[in-house]
C-alpha cells in the first residue's frame, strides 16, 4: 500500500488484480500501535456506462442522462467529473467535483452542463472556447476496518469515465 499524500489524515491506496465478489483481507503489521490483521472490502461488480457514447458533443442548456449497467445496488453510486476549459488565447481553466449520487439505485442520472461550464468562466474575462469534460461514475462498497485501528475506513470502488467535448454556441 502506498500513501495517497491526503492533506487531511493519513490515506492508503492499493491497487489490486480485480475480483467483483471477493472478500479482500488487509493485513498491517505495525511497528508501534500494535499490529491490524483484519481489515476488509469487497469489490462492486464491473459495469459498463451504456450513455452518453464517449466523446459526445455537448452545448450550452444541454443536461445528458450518464446511464450504466448493471445499476450497481447495493453499492452507492456516485457521479463526479473533470473539466480541462481551453479560453481564447490558450489559457486553460481546470475544475472538477460532486455532481450526484444515484439515491434511486436505477442506473442513470441527468447531468446538466451549464454548471460545470459557468465554473469554469468564474473569475475570468476571457470568451470559453471549448472544455473536455471526464464524467465518473463510481460504485462504492464500504468494508470492514480491523479493530486495532479505532477509526477509519476501507472502501471497494470501481470506477469508470465517459468524456463529453463541450462546444459553446
Amino acid at each position: 500500500m502506498a500513501d495517497n499524500d491526503s492533506l487531511d489524515a493519513p490515506d492508503y491506496i492499493a491497487r489490486f488484480d480485480y475480483q467483483a465478489g471477493v472478500d479482500y483481507v488487509i493485513a498491517f503489521n505495525r511497528l508501534e500501535g500494535g499490529n491490524a490483521p483484519d481489515s476488509r472490502v469487497v469489490m462492486p461488480p464491473a459495469f459498463t456506462i451504456v450513455t452518453p457514447a464517449n466523446q459526445q458533443q455537448v452545448t450550452d442548456g444541454e443536461t445528458v442522462i450518464v446511464s450504466w449497467t448493471p445499476t450497481g445496488a447495493p453499492a452507492r453510486a456516485s457521479l463526479t467529473y473533470n473539466a480541462d476549459c481551453t479560453f481564447v488565447g490558450g489559457t486553460h481553466s481546470y475544475s472538477g467535483g460532486a455532481l450526484s449520487d444515484d439515491a434511486n439505485a436505477d442506473g442513470r442520472e441527468p447531468v446538466s452542463i451549464n454548471p460545470i461550464v459557468e465554473f469554469a468562466r468564474s473569475g475570468t474575462t476571457s470568451t470559453l472556447t471549448r472544455c473536455s469534460i471526464d464524467v465518473i461514475v463510481s460504485h462504492e462498497l464500504q468494508g470492514r476496518i480491523d479493530p486495532a485501528y479505532r477509526t477509519g475506513t476501507a472502501r471497494g470502488i470501481v470506477s469508470r469515465k465517459v468524456n463529453l467535448v463541450y462546444i459553446p454556441r
